[in-house]
């Protein structure tokens, strides 16, 4: 394993040991780490489903073990006999760990992508694997084996023999006039990244979804439209109330499956949203900003869920010394008032409150959180954990089921701060540098951390973008330092 020291005079750096996705600041190292395989047991593949099937393609799911497996490749191959002779491999296309959208909470590309990748991580990390498999002609049969593999080849396959498992694509995509969306709010013990089946009693079509994709951290988003019928021609049109019911993909005999009951009717709807909590629900979530030292920036405040709220107040730990200018500007049009209150150094507290008759429901952006940072602050990350204090129903009553996700500010002082990125299996790890644009930094890297004359330049970058990706990193060596000043 690699060992990280702290590093006293030679600039500002980043640490990244496995799949680590937190920031760290001041004098840190970025360190990136070749696993290998060792021998605690074969790797095992359970749970095998097929998944998501449209008229043009699939998803096949499944969990592997050992934990150290998750350090391998996934693998899968698909063919057009059951016997697996011939193969379709070209001719198809294959998407590992498929997303809709990522965070919600995300307000540009790059925080959506950003977002994308560490939901694929936190999904290896727990043992999932998902595939897509798109380029698939409609009514047609596909057969897959799907594997684990490092680099002195293969380490399991499912199935290990035998006639493989089929999945037959859908005749047609019919227009669905009841298109309905189903939000799940699953157990504070499911983490983001773990996969959840729906399934419904009248059709064997399966949906597969991830934790915190395009929706909450805590929540899980179904497009109902995308189950098949029975006969598997087209999508399921029913009428009347059916039954669907969730559970997490590989999970125990301790963990039930929930059931949900959903009405379908004849009638065009758009957009129809259902959203099953126990309770009134409050989901918040403080956002990421990046800022210079003497220059002014900006947090946005996301609401993430509510059932019908008309007041909010939430404390936010800030360093009140390092800021000034503090104010809260409102963007959602449910809200006629915002207030901002500096309980103590580094807390402030935050109050919104609807307009008459109205009432805050479903995902929003609340409000932004205004600052200008001291000319004198020094290069930092700052976390901004927020607490949800107090929220009211429509009827006057307190929620008291609620959550609220930590935010984030970068402050760029005199040194720059360097941030790994982890990276998909197979993908080249990124760096993000922050720094003053218009400035030139020089990064290096070494791979012998104890030798300070082994550091080597890497490139010169042009700080253009406030925060910049450096891409093209090595990975091919089994412990890599970078820096940069």
């Amino acid at each position: 394993m690699c060992e990280v020291q702290s590093l006293a005079e030679s600039g500002l750096l980043a640490r990244f040991l496995g799949w680590n996705r937190g920031w760290r600041h001041a004098l840190a190292l970025v360190c990136l780490c070749a696993l290998g395989w060792t021998a605690q047991g074969a790797v095992v593949i359970t749970n095998v489903a097929t998944a998501n099937v449209t008229a043009s393609g699939f998803t096949v799911v499944w969990v592997d073990a050992p934990a150290l497996s998750r350090t391998m490749t996934p693998t899968i191959a698909i063919y057009a006999d059951a016997a697996g002779t011939t193969s379709l491999a070209g001719q198809v296309g294959v998407e590992w760990y498929p997303l809709n959208s990522g965070s919600p909470t995300a307000t540009n590309a790059y925080q959506q992508r950003q977002s994308q990748s560490l939901l694929r991580q936190e999904s290896r990390g727990l043992g999932f694997t998902s595939v897509r498999v798109s380029g698939c002609a409609p009514n047609t049969t596909y057969y897959y084996r799907v594997g684990v593999s490092d680099t002195n080849g293969p380490l399991a396959a499912w199935p290990a023999a035998g006639p493989l498992p089929a999945a037959t694509t859908a005749q047609a995509n019919s227009f669905v006039a009841d298109s309905l969306q189903l939000v799940l709010n699953v157990s504070p013990q499911t983490p983001p990244g773990a996969i959840i089946l729906l399934s419904n009693t009248n059709t064997p079509s399966l949906l597969a979804a991830v934790v915190g994709d395009g929706a909450g951290s805590n929540q899980v988003y179904f497009n109902l439209s995308e189950v098949l019928s029975a006969t598997g021609g087209t999508n399921y049109t029913p009428t009347g109330v059916q039954e669907f019911t969730a559970r997490e993909l590989g999970s125990g005999p301790g963990s039930a499956p929930a059931t949900y009951d959903l009405t379908y009717n004849s009638s065009f709807t758009a957009g129809l949203e259902n959203q099953f909590t126990l309770g009134s629900y409050v989901s918040l979530a403080i956002g990421q900003a990046v800022a210079q030292a003497g220059q002014s920036g900006s947090v946005p405040i996301q609401l993430l869920y509510g059932s019908g709220i008309t007041n909010l107040t939430v404390a936010v730990a800030l360093p009140t010394g390092d800021f000034s200018a503090l104010s809260v500007q409102l963007v959602s049009g449910q809200l006629n008032s915002a207030s901002l209150q500096i309980v103590n150094p580094g807390l402030i507290s935050l109050n919104f409150g609807a307009g008459y008759g109205q009432s805050l429901q479903g995902a929003q952006a609340l409000a932004q959180l205004n600052f200008t940072v001291g000319t004198n602050a020094p290069s930092t990350v700052l976390g901004l954990p927020g607490q949800l204090q107090q929220a009211l129903n429509l009827d006057g009553s307190s929620v008291t089921n609620s959550q609220t996700q930590a935010g984030q500010l970068v402050i760029v002082g005199p040194r720059p701060i360097l941030q790994a990125l982890p990276a998909p299996p197979g993908e080249t790890p990124n760096l993000v540098l922050y720094g003053h644009p218009g400035t030139n930094y020089q990064l290096q890297f070494t791979t012998e951390l104890g030798n300070p004359a082994a550091w080597r330049n890497l490139a010169g970058v042009v700080v253009t973008n406030l925060p910049q990706v450096v891409s093209g990193l090595a990975t091919n060596v089994t412990g890599v330092f970078y820096r940069a000043y």
